[in-house]
């Protein structure tokens, strides 16, 4: 991390942020027992990293100075509310503490079926969204082990997908309830959002819609 090399381990999930014009990386992973996942958030519209020249100086660890930018994920653990299709442990971080950094995101792991959010939804929020859905089998990056079914726009336009995907939701965008219909095996979803805090201006009547 940073010109200095500043070197860094860790053996739990983590969240490292490289602020505009920060040096960072290498990564080398040094153990593996299982595999595990990578997630980059990059907040430009392409990925344009810039190659510096590599120095011969020797990474160091004494002075712990970007301590602050690597933080251990702490995850929630949920399972003991009311569900639906809800996650079951959740961690999330945001930028509100870093000058600049229009981030905030959750990841979490899912195994039970049902609405989410309760009768909250539909929803909006003042910035653009990404809702990513995963599975967890890493020999079968193609199966998400769920079938979710989604809502978009004002007109509650239904989509259903079974496999990995993506969900854009551009600022001001009426979506959601979001349904999880079928489970096989737990599976991943990460909300990332492009503002320093999560903002929702929920637009339900605390009835799902097939109730009204």
């Amino acid at each position: 991390m940073g010109p200095e090399g500043e070197k860094h381990i860790f053996n739990t999930p983590t969240i490292i942020t490289a602020p505009a014009g920060f040096p960072h990386t290498p990564l080398v992973t040094k153990k593996v027992s299982k595999p595990f996942g990578f997630l980059a958030i990059n907040l430009d519209t392409e990925y344009k990293p810039t190659n510096l020249p590599k120095k011969d100086q020797k990474p160091t660890t004494a002075d712990e100075k970007y301590g602050n930018l690597i933080k251990k994920m702490e995850f929630r653990d949920l399972t003991k509310r009311p569900m639906g299709g809800n996650a079951d442990y959740m961690a999330a971080w945001n930028g509100k503490n870093m000058d600049g950094f229009k981030l905030n995101f959750t990841f979490a792991f899912h195994g039970d079926t049902g609405p989410w959010h309760g009768g909250k939804d539909p929803h909006v929020h003042i910035n653009d969204e990404a809702l990513l859905f995963v599975g967890m089998d890493p020999k079968r990056p193609d199966y998400l082990g769920a079938e979710i079914e989604v809502r978009m726009g004002k007109e509650q336009e239904v989509h259903i997908f079974d496999y990995p995907a993506v969900i854009i939701a551009p600022a001001g965008f009426v979506h959601c309830p979001l349904i999880t219909r079928k489970v096989e095996t737990p599976y991943i979803f990460s909300a990332i959002c492009l503002n320093t805090e999560h903002q929702t201006t929920w637009l339900g009547t605390g009835k799902f819609p097939w109730e009204q």
